[in-house]
């Protein structure tokens, strides 16, 4: 661990950007009403002068990354997206290995130490569709119940913008089948918000560097962008050490092995060298 802060360190040095050492402290109210609902948003997770510094250079080194692969919008025209940034670009390694992120993951997960799953930016255009219910488990083939999402918007994400919406205690039920993110898979996940009673949620407002976390078995999704603005959110997603590889029961588990956990197998430590302990 005293070798991944000292490369942060090294990394934020470099760019000029200031550290993500210091502990967002998460308070054990907050961890039972994650438990509970299956998500949370964390205020402040970056100050304004960390925003400051941070939004900038995650948003211009998102776009670079972006247009190298055609700026194209994925899952019926949601959003634009490209993962495994931290691979590529230091600005992304800084950020999505920081102690501060992983250190969010393990009091939530009430884990000792948190594995990085994949990374990615969400860049919702104005005009973007909605992005529909789906639960991120379907694609990752991860054997838990304690794996997350975090979402961070680099500048304040609203409603009309498509701020995320989440189908509260969804995560109860555990996984509900397979499907993607999609028009049935809307259809699909209304009716169990029904039939189960479950509460949809429609977050007002998301501050720029404030930390929305959920559940990987959340049926969550967000809004069309009916703004004039992009909506530009950065996602890091982890898992606690020592989980193993789920079934490879689709198309997206498979190639999810195979591009963000170094070609493990089923029943396999998910441990590769793509998934550091941070």
């Amino acid at each position: 661990m005293s070798d991944r802060i000292d490369r942060h360190l090294e990394l934020c040095h470099s760019l000029g950007l200031p550290d993500l050492v210091a502990r967002h402290v998460v308070e054990e109210a907050q961890v039972a009403a994650y438990e509970r609902d299956g998500f949370i948003v964390l205020e402040g997770f970056l100050s304004r002068a960390e925003l400051a510094a941070w939004a900038p250079a995650l948003r211009d080194e998102g776009m670079r990354l972006l247009r190298e692969e055609g700026m194209e919008t994925t899952f019926g025209g949601a959003f634009h997206q490209r993962l495994n940034l931290r691979l590529v670009s230091p600005v992304f390694e800084a950020y999505c290995l920081c102690p501060r992120i992983g250190g969010v993951g393990a009091s939530l997960a009430r884990a000792d130490a948190m594995r990085i799953y994949h990374e990615q930016v969400l860049f919702k255009p104005p005009g973007a569709n909605p992005s529909f219910w789906h639960q991120d488990m379907y694609f990752w083939p991860l054997e838990t119940d304690r794996s997350l999402g975090t979402w961070m918007p680099l500048s304040d994400a609203t409603v009309e913008m498509g701020a995320l919406r989440y189908a509260k205690r969804s995560h109860r039920l555990g996984d509900l089948g397979q499907h993607s993110i999609d028009a049935d898979s809307e259809r699909f996940f209304d009716g169990v918000i029904v039939s189960s009673g479950l509460e949809a949620v429609q977050l007002p407002l998301v501050r720029g560097g404030d930390l929305c976390v959920h559940n990987g078995w959340m049926v969550h999704g967000a809004a069309a962008n009916e703004s004039q603005r992009m909506r530009e959110a950065c996602i890091v997603t982890m898992y606690p050490d020592g989980t193993r590889v789920a079934p490879l029961v689709n198309e997206f588990r498979r190639s999810d092995a195979e591009l963000y956990l170094g070609g493990r197998s089923e029943g396999d430590l998910a441990d590769s060298e793509l998934n550091p302990v941070f």
